[in-house]
């Protein structure tokens, strides 16, 4: 993996007062920009410093299935070359053959190469891979099929055990390797579904996670992380580490040992100020492991880019995230999961029958931005956004704005050595915005944008006229003008 050194930072854009540049006299948004600290004053919404965190990696889940790329290589080449760090896939119940314990548990062996072959590949390209259960093999289950059904604990948890602890042993020398992560349970909240999943209550859930933790260490294979609880959303997080004032996670084995790093998903983030508090209390990595549906801004492509952008920054903010990933890389357009009228809302590229393959604006700026901020040491200092609920949603009128009106959204990374800044600009509105961004290094000296909007819609973004950072005379920090257009997402290189 490629590692460099970032920092992370968001700020609000607020309406200001015009500010002499060398480039426009046209009325423009002043936004504070501190890359280290946040300047409170009449210009600037009141922001709360946040303890700092790594950003470690970015993902996504490539496709469903052994081999999503079949007769799609320039699907799996565009998105094994976006700047992903990690894939996320399933632990297929499909591996699974015969036996119930360690000794006598075997492996479909075509689903094994299959898969082993889908990882690797990712490895080829400088990934690595983390594991998620959506349902233990439906023999261990107390009703028929995988789609719903909870695991059987008397019988059917040990078997789930050994067979999680084979596969792992199955994958140890193998092209790919070991996982990066496990999770036992994708989204063990959730118990009506139309795909293979498991509802666990609390305490299975930590018997099983307890479970498979002691039997990978004692099988020697202590560098997989198991992660959880990868619940669906923020405010069930609590009871499955431990219950709703996390007592049971402060002390033994499950807090110390089983719970090897902290996952959510983001498909409801009521309950994230107590989750956020607790996890800044309790310093473990965090990975949002899956979002998608961006569909709040619109049904168009360029509106889930915007939406998506925007919610990306919120994830940092309202969670001292570590690692991110979006939900589905690839998929069918025929049956890819329709939302709002518009299938492909929570996927990156589309296949169709025709043959042709429809490459979305999310992809675009997602591997712009992916391929700007390597992951290594990315910090994120503080954040305001619609999607905190909080006092100041990141407003940019004197009136303030609520999350149905529209608005701008704002974050950046920071590489400190070299100096480096990548700043993000969603612009829900439907006017053009210049923002004067105020604290960068002093030794800045250029701007170069990129903007997806309807003029490049499903296209790669439009590269901007370069532009200047200067510093005043008298002062000791930077400053550029940045140009979002209406409707729009921007991404901002300057050093």
């Amino acid at each position: 993996m490629r590692m460099l050194c970032w920092t992370v930072v968001f700020v609000a854009a607020v309406i200001a007062a015009c500010t002499a540049n060398p480039e426009s006299t046209a009325p423009r948004r002043l936004v504070r920009f501190q890359p280290l600290t946040v300047t409170v004053d009449s210009d600037s919404a009141n922001l709360a410093t946040t303890d700092t965190q790594l950003v470690k990696g970015w993902g996504l889940y490539p496709g469903g299935g052994n081999n999503p790329f079949f007769q799609w290589a320039q699907a799996q080449s565009l998105l094994y070359n976006m700047g992903l760090t990690f894939i996320r896939d399933q632990l297929d119940p499909a591996l699974y053959n015969t036996g119930s314990t360690i000794s006598d548990i075997t492996l479909n062996s075509a689903q094994l190469t299959a898969y082993e072959a889908k990882w690797d590949s990712a490895k080829v390209h400088g990934m690595g891979y983390m594991l998620s259960v959506w349902s233990p093999p439906a023999a261990w289950k107390d009703s028929p099929g995988l789609h719903g059904g909870r695991l059987d604990s008397a019988t059917g948890r040990p078997s789930f055990v050994a067979f999680m602890t084979v596969v792992m042993r199955n994958l140890n020398g193998s092209p790919p390797g070991l996982p990066l992560a496990l999770s036992i349970a994708n989204e063990p909240d959730i118990s009506d579904t139309g795909y293979p999943s498991t509802p666990y209550d609390t305490a299975l859930y930590e018997l099983t996670l307890d479970n498979a933790r002691g039997s990978l260490n004692f099988a020697g294979y202590t560098g997989v992380v198991t992660l959880g609880p990868e619940v669906s959303a923020l405010n069930v997080a609590s009871s499955y580490l431990g219950d709703a004032s996390f007592i049971s996670i402060d002390s033994g084995y499950f807090a110390s040992t089983a719970v090897g790093a902290f996952a959510v998903h983001t498909y409801g983030d009521v309950g994230w100020s107590s989750l956020s508090s607790f996890f800044n209390s309790h310093k473990k990595d965090v990975w949002m492991t899956e979002y998608s549906q961006p569909t709040s801004r619109g049904t168009s492509q360029i509106a889930h880019a915007i939406d998506l952008m925007g919610a990306l920054g919120a994830h940092f903010e309202i969670l001292p995230t570590n690692y991110w990933a979006w939900w589905n890389g690839f998929a069918h357009a025929d049956t890819d999961t329709t939302t709002s009228g518009t299938p492909g809302a929570g996927t990156l590229l589309l296949g169709h029958s025709n043959g042709s393959l429809e490459v979305t604006s999310m992809f675009y700026t997602l591997r712009k931005l992916f391929q700007n901020v390597t992951p290594g040491s990315a910090k994120v200092q503080y954040a305001t956004s619609y999607y905190t609920k909080s006092s100041y949603p990141l407003v940019y009128s004197t009136s303030g704005q609520t999350g149905s009106q529209p608005r701008i959204d704002l974050y950046a990374f920071q590489e400190t050595s070299p100096a480096k800044t990548i700043v993000v600009v969603s612009n829900w509105t439907s006017d053009d915005k210049r923002l004067t961004l105020i604290g960068l290094p002093s030794g800045y000296t250029t701007q170069q944008g990129y903007v997806s909007d309807s003029a490049s819609t499903n296209a790669d973004m439009i590269t901007q006229t370069a532009s200047t950072c200067w510093t005043p005379g008298g002062q000791t920090v930077a400053r550029t003008v940045l140009y979002a257009p209406a409707r729009s997402v921007l991404i901002a290189i300057m050093n």
